[in-house]
């Protein structure tokens, strides 16, 4: 924990890494529910940092994923970590959407991408993208 390193739950299920991300968390930032917080469930949301022309090594959603399961750091810690990424930064509002749908929802619904942001903002801006890659 002093390390403040992402959690590594390899061999647990999904559950048991659940239930044990909230209770770290409950325990360190005392908040009655992890639901209303940035949590190791909106993990699914860094998949908006995902297929980002602008970040072809994936830094943004590698920096989300483990900004998620740093769960030593404080919910509002995390999330600034999330939005520095320079190379994601046009699809940071996507990524605040997608946190506010899956809390709204309790979790109960995915969040689509092409129902609620804009593709342009994983677009390198001045490249024309026509059909297939030209090789």
């Amino acid at each position: 924990m002093k390390k403040q390193l992402p959690l590594k739950c390899d061999k647990m299920t999904p559950g048991a890494t659940l239930n044990a991300a909230n209770c770290i968390q409950k325990e360190l930032f005392t908040y009655k529910n992890s639901s209303e917080t940035f949590n190791i469930q909106d993990l699914a949301c860094c998949d908006v940092f995902t297929r980002n022309d602008n970040d072809p090594n994936n830094l943004c959603f590698h920096d989300c994923t483990n900004s998620v399961m740093t769960v030593a750091l404080k919910p509002s810690e995390r999330l600034k970590k999330v939005e520095k990424c320079q190379n994601g930064k046009n699809l940071v509002p996507c990524f605040n959407q997608c946190l506010t749908y899956l809390h709204r929802h309790k979790y109960r619904k995915n969040f689509i991408f092409s129902e609620h942001c804009l593709w342009k903002n994983r677009m390198v801006p001045g490249k024309i993208y026509v059909g297939s890659n030209v090789r």
